[in-house]
């Protein structure tokens, strides 16, 4: 699920920032932007952020800065005094070859050093802190987006149950039609030739089980009352579940349009799946 949490803490000694950023994913990927003086606590770190987010695309940026240390780098003299000193040779040696050197020297890695923060044990229990407050902060934002969530999925279950039920008056017409198309069938088949109308009745009675939605119906209905008992859960982790229960909304709503053989039914169909479409839509989102 996406979200954004934050947090900072100083005081006379230390200043630590925090920023935590999410977005879907099916899978954990953490990554971590930090100073060098901090890898040994990153497996520790990224262990905190895993537990507590489950999943998704996150990305935790962590800023450190030590009261009294003013420059965040520092120029590594020696270094450049002798790459100055290796092209200057070179230029006495060869007229052609020109050129800002010190312009040059200094875009060479390492001749400008990133400043190393030592940090004191004591530090460590700061930065952990901080970063709890981060995940706690993305954590509030992240149900705040899922209450909205939770209220387009309940409004688009709620709207398939309306429709489903629109359904049951259609049902006497359709089979009225579909046995109204039959008879007429027959009257032209019979002017041909003799037909065995107790045979016929019996064809026809099967034929018409083969495109009863009954059961379709009922299924369809018992799967969104069940993704609607699913939403109350207070287990954090029900995606699967939810995701796994669309799967079957679907495929109940295929059959039903597929069996229905009639076109005002079938446009009911067509609306169940543009409310499935929205919900499928939004799926991701569910950790």
């Amino acid at each position: 699920m996406t979200g954004f949490g934050a947090s900072d803490y100083k005081d006379d000694n230390i200043t630590i920032k925090i920023e935590i950023k999410t977005l879907n994913s099916k899978h954990s990927d953490v990554k971590f932007k930090l100073s060098h003086n901090l890898q040994e606590k990153e497996m520790l770190l990224r262990n905190l952020v895993r537990d507590e987010l489950k999943r998704g695309k996150i990305d935790v940026s962590i800023a450190i800065d030590l009261v009294g240390v003013d420059d965040s780098y520092q120029l590594n003299t020696a270094l450049l005094e002798r790459y100055f000193e290796k092209l200057k040779d070179i230029q006495d040696r060869h007229s052609g070859f020109q050129g800002d050197f010190v312009q040059a020297v200094l875009r060479i890695p390492s001749v400008i050093e990133e400043r190393e923060i030592v940090l004191e044990e004591n530090h460590f229990p700061l930065l952990e802190k901080t970063l709890r407050d981060a995940l706690d902060r993305l954590i509030e934002f992240r149900k705040t987006e899922g209450a909205s969530i939770d209220k387009d999925f309940r409004l688009r279950v709620e709207r398939i149950l309306e429709l489903l039920k629109r359904i049951e008056p259609l049902e006497k017409i359709r089979k009225d039609q579909l046995r109204e198309r039959f008879t007429e069938a027959l009257r032209d088949f019979g002017q041909k030739m003799q037909v065995d109308k107790n045979r016929f009745e019996q064809e026809l009675l099967y034929y018409l089980e083969k495109l009863d939605i009954t059961e379709e119906k009922v299924r369809l209905q018992q799967h969104c009352l069940y993704f609607l008992e699913l939403l109350k859960e207070e287990k954090m982790e029900k995606g699967k579940k939810l995701n796994f229960m669309v799967q079957e909304l679907g495929r109940e709503i295929n059959t039903l349009g597929s069996k229905a053989n009639f076109s005002e039914i079938q446009k009911i169909v067509v609306d169940m799946k543009n409310e499935l479409e929205k919900i499928k839509e939004q799926i991701a989102n569910v950790v």
